[in-house]
């Protein structure tokens, strides 16, 4: 016996405020499991002293500058997700639904202090993109009866109810709606890819002669691709604003592929099969992520454009920051450098004929951030490709009852004042005035003792009693603010730590810095070892010692080794080497107890640095 009812959906909106507070809140939306990075303005940043970004209603602080990256237990969510630059700017990785809220950004400087929050919303799959300016809420209040089904790769979208086809369908014809005609099978897939390769999107089912092929992209569903079903005859579609030219090649099987993958190809695709036996769909989500390259300070950094090289009748163009500040540009034989905004890139930049790659000589924290390439040409149309450069701190190593030299590694002006600071504090330790050549030492930290010289001429520290730890130099003029830092390092300072933890509790070995990307860590227990990585390469991590099986995790972004489930068995000598990019070998040594005695606890260990010969 059929069965009829009505139904009336009543959508109720409610947009929630951020609170009652009168500075502005910037809303940031990013797919989940993409990247997003978050700049304080640059005129805030100038001369500051210190920079602490917080998270949630509570104000959990997630990252402080003069610790670098600090995470604390309630923000397990963040690990090895969280990367601040020298500039305060935060860049949070492989983003999960849990990330969405509120960030704040407090920036002290001698003048006072500010503040600048951002609304971040990390949409799912299949998420509205509209859900940026604040936080909506759709109540869907259905007043007969409500049947929910559950499908394992399914997803019933709602949305699609509200499409006029289907609304005429439903109210227009007698027959019934069945709960499968309403849930459209859809399989999802979430894909992260760097700017400028390429990626396929590969579907799982097999395309029959007869099945009409349909590629659509974005919430406009804008056709990009097709298979007609008689003819088999394959067609590329260039998109609305010409995104897809050149760009796009479908194969017999219905396969995908977007090739030099930009910014602007991020998003929702759709694909539609029809025939006789029905329709079905897939959808992808496209992450395309910025590459991310970690400079130490003074070095030089080379941007490449793509591997075939700049044609003739190429433009190109580099811009620089949120603003696209004009920094280099080149067409046929004409080639043309810029200062930038403060002279920042005076003397810094060279720009390759050949290639139209951009080096930037002798890097600082004012020349870090988002560098942004648009490639013109008559045969291949205009690609765009983003670089985000971070200045990762010195690592300087010393010797036990020698003397280091910290060397800001700048042309001095005759005005500069030179202020040397130390520790999470930033306590002044010494002042060099520029105009008079007069030098300060405080007695702010009394392990310096007489312990410090300034070089009048270059600005350089020398410090006689080592003492390990974050060193920071400001520069302040009429005409400049600049920041260097520094870590020093003692070669063997002292023994190894003693720790204890508790038989089944997981053990964190944490250490204090962020490892860049192509340097290498080791773990080793008893002098075997545990684990060996790199950052940036997964595929080469390896564990090695059975005792451990699936109880270790190491972290590439910081070296930190998890242990899990620990056992008594776990007592014993550890040690991690990490290899810098220069050469030099910076090691940990600590003993560790293993007991069933102790506090049901997880155990936070942070390391004795020391060096190895």
């Amino acid at each position: 016996m059929k069965s009829s009812f009505s139904t009336e959906l009543f959508l109720l909106l409610m947009c929630g405020v951020f609170g009652a507070e009168t500075e502005e809140v910037k809303s940031v939306s990013v797919m989940k499991g993409g990247s997003v990075t978050l700049n304080p303005e640059r005129n805030q940043t100038q001369g500051f002293i210190k920079i602490v970004w917080r998270f949630g209603d509570k104000g959990i602080i997630i990252a402080d500058s003069s610790e670098k990256v600090t995470l604390v237990n309630e923000t397990e969510r963040f690990r090895d997700r969280l990367q601040l630059d020298l500039t305060g700017s935060l860049t949070i990785t492989d983003m999960r639904t849990e990330h969405s809220g509120l960030y704040k950004v407090q920036i002290d400087r001698n003048t006072g202090t500010s503040f600048k929050k951002f609304s971040v919303t990390v949409l799912e799959p299949g998420g509205s993109s509209g859900a940026i300016a604040g936080t909506c809420v759709t109540v869907l209040l259905v007043a007969a009866a409500a049947v929910v089904y559950y499908y394992r790769h399914r997803i019933c979208d709602l949305k699609r109810l509200m499409e006029p086809e289907i609304s005429e369908q439903m109210l227009n014809k007698n027959e019934d709606t069945t709960a499968e005609q309403l849930c459209k099978k859809y399989e999802e897939k979430i894909l992260s890819v760097m700017e400028g390769e390429s990626v396929t999107l590969k579907i799982d089912a097999e395309i029959k002669g007869d099945d009409q092929i349909l590629w659509m992209f974005g919430p406009q569903e804008t056709l990009i691709a097709e298979i007609k079903s008689e003819t088999r005859e394959i067609t590329t579609f260039d998109g609305i604003d010409g995104r897809f030219k050149d760009k796009l090649k479908l194969v017999k099987t219905a396969s995908l592929t977007i090739t030099n993958i930009t910014a602007e190809h991020s998003g929702v695709y759709k694909l539609q099969t029809s025939s006789s036996r029905g329709t079905s769909f897939q959808r992808f989500i496209v992450n395309v992520k910025v590459m991310i390259i970690s400079v130490v300070e003074g070095q030089s950094v080379t941007l490449y454009p793509d591997n075939t090289g700049a044609q003739k009748d190429d433009l190109i163009v580099w811009m620089f920051g949120d603003e696209n500040n004009l920094i280099a540009q080149m067409t046929g034989k004409t080639r043309a450098t810029y200062e930038g905004t403060d002279g920042i890139f005076r003397d810094r930049l060279k720009l390759d004929k050949r290639t139209g790659s951009l080096t930037i000589r002798n890097m600082r924290t004012e020349q870090s951030g988002l560098y942004k390439l648009q490639m013109s040409s008559s045969s291949k149309g205009t690609t765009n490709k983003r670089f985000n450069i971070v200045i990762n701190l010195r690592m300087i190593l010393g010797v036990k009852g020698k003397y280091v030299t910290l060397n800001p590694d700048i042309e001095t002006q005759r005005d500069d004042l030179f202020l040397w600071m130390f520790g999470d504090e930033n306590n002044l330790i010494a002042q060099l005035t520029g105009e008079t050549k007069e030098t300060t030492y405080t007695d702010a930290d009394e392990r310096f003792g007489d312990g410090l010289r300034l070089d009048k001429n270059t600005g350089s520290l020398t410090i006689k009693n080592i003492t390990t730890g974050p060193y920071k130099l400001r520069i302040v003029s009429s005409r400049r603010n600049l920041n260097r830092k520094f870590r020093v390092f003692i070669c063997c300072e002292s023994g190894p730590k003693i720790v204890s933890a508790m038989v089944g509790e997981s053990l964190i070995l944490i250490t204090d810095f962020t490892i860049e990307r192509g340097e290498r860590v080791q773990w080793s227990f008893q002098d075997k070892t545990l684990a060996a990585g790199m950052n940036g390469d997964i595929s080469k991590t390896a564990y090695g010692d059975v005792r451990f099986k699936d109880r270790l995790e190491l972290h590439h972004q910081t070296g930190s080794l998890t242990i899990k489930n620990t056992r008594t068995s776990d007592t014993g000598d550890y040690q991690l080497k990490f290899l810098s990019r220069s050469g030099k070998v910076i090691c940990w040594e600590f003993k560790v107890t293993v007991s069933d005695s102790t506090m049901n606890r997880s155990a936070i260990v942070l390391m004795n640095e020391g060096a190895c010969e």
